[in-house]
């Protein structure tokens, strides 16, 4: 079902009396607001179509993925932030299709009859051409289009929903596949996933840095100003942007200090810092250095420097010193995704009614 400016949802049948419900409400699903990718079939089983449901996830925004066993529904574990899938709103106002249907044909007094007809031969999967004949029979409304019963008979039959006919089942996997990915709807989620993935990564250790002119000038300058801590992240915008963990760019005079500190630490082969941290609290200077990482010390809300300046940092080093998360920012994974273990780890999804 296909329901302009609400969305949409399908019921895959499977082999072995078990299917897959998916779809995505336009409104209510919360798939594209998390903040990191979201894998709709961790934990799925074996008999899942694999293969169909990657490339439906693969075309186009998916809210969710339900499967039934035979027995129960189940589903991926969600994130915090996944609160609304928009799966039982989407199904409820589904719900109502075929009454209002009924509706909009007859206004006669048999209105409801003719409903419960229809849903018993849907459930039971009894539909004939009489019943069919009856619809067409029962239409009063001038607006709605004439029913032919051989038409609707045929995609009952179709449907499985006539005697002697059968569901269209899909066939059943047989496990999940080797280099399945997991898509995401853009530069956003991506940055919160190699943000998450920084605060993990090893720093590779460096050989001391000469603390030199670059670092007196600016610790001078602190002292002078009153600023026992200085923290700073090399920033997105140009090369010589830095802001504080407050979120404020650095500006004026402080902002020629730190960028010559910047240059004078760089190496042509391992790069630039990404965060600093100077205190001048004592009377020796104190400083901290993170270049492959988001560091624990380093507290702001969004501590990625952003993409673009990441994916300049790492490319201009040398392959020995680019970090592996590196491969986390290639804009091509807005289309290939990203592997499953790299996505929030969830526990086994636990059987439930929808």
């Amino acid at each position: 079902m296909r329901d302009v400016g609400n969305g949409w949802w399908a019921l895959l049948p499977v082999a072995g009396g078990r299917a897959v419900l998916f779809g995505l409400d336009l409104d209510n699903s919360e798939i594209e607001m998390c903040r990191e990718p979201v894998d709709l079939l961790a934990g799925g089983p074996a008999w899942l179509p694999w293969s169909f449901l990657q490339a439906l996830l693969a075309g186009e925004v998916v809210g969710f993925v339900y499967w039934w066993d035979g027995t129960a529904w189940s589903r991926a574990r969600y994130p915090a932030d996944l609160r609304e899938d928009g799966c039982r709103i989407l199904l409820e106002e589904a719900s109502t299709a075929l009454a209002e249907a009924v509706e909009q044909l007859t206004d006669d007094a048999d209105r409801q009859r003719l409903l419960d007809r229809l849903r018993d031969a849907a459930r039971d999967r009894t539909a004939d051409l009489a019943l069919f004949a009856a619809v067409e029979h029962a239409r009063t409304s001038a607006y709605e289009p004439a029913i032919d019963p051989a038409t609707a008979l045929a995609a009952a039959t179709r449907a499985g929903l006539t005697p002697g006919s059968s569901w269209p089942e899909h066939p059943a996997g047989d496990g999940e596949p080797a280099g399945r990915t997991v898509p995401f709807s853009g530069p956003d989620q991506q940055a919160a996933l190699v943000e998450r993935v920084m605060r993990d990564a090893p720093e590779q250790p460096r050989p001391a840095t000469a603390d030199g002119g670059a670092l007196r000038d600016l610790a001078a300058h602190l002292r002078a100003e009153g600023t026992a801590v200085l923290t700073v992240q090399w920033g997105p915008r140009h090369r010589t942007a830095f802001s504080a963990e407050s979120g404020q760019q650095v500006t004026g005079a402080l902002t020629d200090l730190v960028t010559a500190l910047h240059e004078a630490d760089a190496d042509p082969a391992s790069g630039r810092w990404l965060y600093l941290r100077v205190d001048v609290t004592g009377p020796d200077t104190t400083v901290r250095r993170a270049y492959d990482h988001a560091p624990g010390w380093w507290r702001a809300p969004h501590p990625t420097a952003g993409l673009p300046l990441l994916r300049e940092e790492t490319a201009a080093r040398t392959e020995r010193w680019r970090p592996q998360w590196t491969a986390l920012l290639d804009a091509s994974l807005a289309t290939t995704g990203v592997p499953p273990h790299l996505c929030r780890p969830v526990p086994t999804p636990a059987a439930g009614a929808l």
